[in-house]
Formats: structure tokens, C-alpha cells, sequence
């Protein structure tokens, strides 16, 4: 067996893009950093540098994964959020109770970050979830022209 060696090509050009999250993350009054392009612009690369950054700044971290297949099992794309022995078979409201009050405790007391690539993919439930975390930094990414769920409109910080 040999060693696996993982590449990450150094981010060029992008530092005032850069700039812009890192400042709006340092706002308290920020929830939601929505970076929004065409496909192949980006948009993931600069969220996952910054993510990666925010981590290095001592925020808890995560990253989410939005599909068309995850979206059919609400809150599945948000399983990197979800506490241990979550059922969903339980009341809808107290899944997202258990939710937010798992997050909180990750947080400790502090934000915790999220990268959603592809927002406009999760289901309505998992958007709904997104929007009851107070604590919580959003960085969605969406393509231009595709079916964004209604709550997530309203959350472009950044363009």
C-alpha cells in the first residue's frame, strides 16, 4: 500500500473576496455570507478556504453538502449537525429542538460556522432548521437561475 498525498493548489486572486467573509463572520449582526456565481466560478473553493480558515480562527466547524438525492430525507444533507440517536420518527419540533440545542453545545459559546454548498438544494426542513440557529454563520453557495427555497432568498449577504 502506498501513502496518499492530497493537494491543495494555493488560492490566487481572490484575497479581497477573501476579505469581504472574514470581515462579515467578524460581524455579530452577519448570519448568513451568500456567495452566489455561476457554476465553475468558485464559489465552493473560496467557501471551503475560508471555512478552513474559520477553523484555524477557533470557530467550531462545518461543512454540508446539499443534493437533489439528499433533499428527499429532510435534514439528511445536515447529518454533520444532527446530535447522536436522532430519530426521525420523532415530533418534527422537538427533532429541531434537539437540533439547536446540539448545535449551541458545540458551539460552546461561541458561533458555529457552516459551509452549505448548494442551498438551493436542501429540503424545506433542513432550510427551516438553518434559519432557527441563532448562533449559527452560513456560507451558502448558489447557482444563478436554480429553484433557491424561499427562506434562503432572503439570506444574501454577499454577492
Amino acid at each position: 500500500m502506498g501513502t496518499t498525498t492530497v493537494l491543495t493548489w494555493p488560492l490566487v486572486g481572490r484575497t479581497a473576496d477573501l476579505e469581504r467573509i472574514v470581515s462579515a463572520l467578524a460581524d455579530d449582526s452577519v448570519r448568513v455570507v451568500h456567495l452566489v456565481g455561476d457554476a465553475g466560478t468558485g464559489k465552493s473553493r473560496l467557501a471551503e478556504e475560508r471555512l478552513r480558515g474559520a477553523e484555524l480562527d477557533g470557530y467550531p466547524v462545518a461543512h454540508v453538502a446539499a443534493s437533489e438525492a439528499a433533499a428527499v430525507v429532510p435534514l439528511s444533507a445536515l447529518s454533520p449537525l444532527l446530535p447522536g440517536g436522532t430519530s426521525p420518527l420523532l415530533d418534527p419540533g422537538a427533532v429541531l429542538d434537539r437540533v439547536v440545542e446540539h448545535v449551541r453545545e458545540l458551539g460552546d459559546g461561541a458561533r458555529v460556522v457552516v459551509h452549505v454548498d448548494d442551498v438551493d438544494q436542501l429540503d424545506v426542513v433542513s432550510v427551516d432548521l438553518l434559519a432557527r440557529l441563532p448562533s449559527l454563520r452560513v456560507k451558502p453557495t448558489v447557482t444563478p437561475g436554480s429553484s433557491c427555497a424561499p427562506d434562503c432568498v432572503g439570506w444574501s449577504v454577499y454577492q
